[in-house]
């Protein structure tokens, strides 16, 4: 009967309960006055703790679902983070691979320090190793092409030095003699078509070599 009364707490008093309940047959089965409060005080008691054990039953689970909800998003987090390095090295490596060929397809194909990016680019494009760059951005493919011709011009360079020693350079030739001796060595011809160049050349050289001699 008491538990069919809602709102009933540890404030609720038994006076007020009593007129409610006090025409209902089953109150008036316990003529006992004292004993019909004790029952209220023991019910009110029950129930106040079951529902206090309920709370905390309550609180646990949330505390649970929360600890829970905490562990997933940590577990997302590290599977985030994992998924970024894999990705960050998977295009670190297509990078780098792409970069190979690329340098690979320019030591095949252009060999013309001159040559400009739009002319070299109608040239490697028919190659199907020339799509590998989509994957480097623009400043990293025309530096890689920068970079090809500086070698090939370095190469040259060098070449050209070795022609003007064994043509007999000294640390007192001039110019004139010594372009009539080298004027006509493919390695001469290769290196430039300028004559301005290739004296510009000899003198820094020359230049190079006369410093060395004075710190020997």
């Amino acid at each position: 009967m008491l538990s069919e009364i809602e709102h009933l707490d540890s404030h609720t008093p038994w006076r007020r309960v009593k007129r409610r309940i006090c025409d209902d047959v089953r109150y008036t089965t316990v003529s006992d006055p004292s004993l019909r409060e004790k029952w209220f005080d023991e019910f009110i008691e029950s129930k106040v703790e079951n529902e206090k054990l309920m709370s905390q039953e309550r609180a646990k689970i949330e505390r649970e679902k929360a600890s829970l909800r905490e562990r997933d998003k940590v577990v997302q987090s590290e599977k985030n983070r994992i998924e970024q390095v894999m990705s960050k090295g998977r295009q670190s490596f297509q990078k780098e691979k792409a970069s190979t060929d690329f340098h690979a397809l320019l030591n095949e194909s252009i060999q013309d320090t001159h040559i400009s990016w739009r002319e070299a680019k109608n040239i490697l494009k028919s190659d199907h190793r020339f799509k590998s760059i989509e994957i480097l951005s623009r400043d990293e493919y025309l530096s890689i092409f920068d970079q090809h011709l500086n070698f090939l011009q370095n190469k040259l360079t060098e070449s050209y030095k070795r022609c003007l020693d064994e043509h007999g350079l000294l640390l007192t030739s001039e110019w004139d003699k010594i372009y009539e001796k080298v004027r006509q060595d493919p390695r001469c011809v290769k290196f430039s078509t300028s004559v301005r160049a290739c004296k510009n050349e000899f003198l820094n050289y020359l230049e190079h070599k006369n410093k060395l001699a004075r710190n020997e």
